[in-house]
């Protein structure tokens, strides 16, 4: 396991906030087969050594992962791995409603049209491992 998780690392220069980051490179981790139904996370504390940083930052990541049915939390048991894909909110309507939030919000950031695209160019890059901080 910790070689799985040593695979990312956050940047916190980037303008997505670290729950955000967290929570994604696990979904990637989940989406590759790095991560498998049945798997444990680290505990919140040691991700969060790992990662350097708070462990109330990856509790949050964690609660991200299980409202979207990709993680069971139990107390005293851990964080387990028990879907591939994401469960709740996760047919494409949703997620396009998602994505229309995302571009909006860019866009009160200030950012141009081309700028949007550029983001979401990097982030599909992020996502197949053509560049970025995701891969080891």
């Amino acid at each position: 396991m910790e070689e799985r998780m040593s695979a990312f690392q956050v940047d916190t220069a980037s303008k997505l906030p670290i729950v955000h980051q967290v929570a994604r490179a696990l979904r990637l981790q989940i989406s590759r087969g790095r991560l498998r139904v049945g798997d444990y996370l680290p505990s919140v504390r040691e991700m969060g050594n790992e990662l350097g940083i708070n462990f109330n930052t990856v509790a949050k990541a964690y609660r991200l992962l299980e409202r979207q049915g990709l993680v069971e939390i139990r107390h005293g048991l851990g964080a387990r791995i028990v879907a591939e894909q994401i469960q709740e909110g996760g047919n494409k309507q949703n997620l396009l409603g998602e994505l229309e939030t995302v571009i909006c919000n860019l866009t009160l950031t200030g950012a141009s049209q081309e700028e949007v695209v550029d983001f979401f160019a990097e982030a599909i890059g992020l996502h197949y491992g053509e560049g970025g901080k995701t891969e080891s």
